[in-house]
């Protein structure tokens, strides 16, 4: 079986982890959760976690 999209439910700080273990991984992450404005304040943290592992 080849998982390619998975789907995360709740972008708090498991969903957050979760979400972007699985990108970093190679897969196509489909993150879930019940407003924008918290969709968002996830996408800056995975994206602050990645440029804190860069350096």
């Amino acid at each position: 079986m080849d998982i390619q999209t998975v789907g995360v439910i709740g972008a708090g700080v498991m969903g957050v982890g979760v979400a972007q273990n699985l990108a970093q991984t190679g897969h196509q992450v489909i993150l879930v959760d019940i407003g924008d404005d918290i969709l968002q304040a996830a996408g800056e943290q995975i994206r602050n976690n990645l440029r804190f592992q860069r350096n």
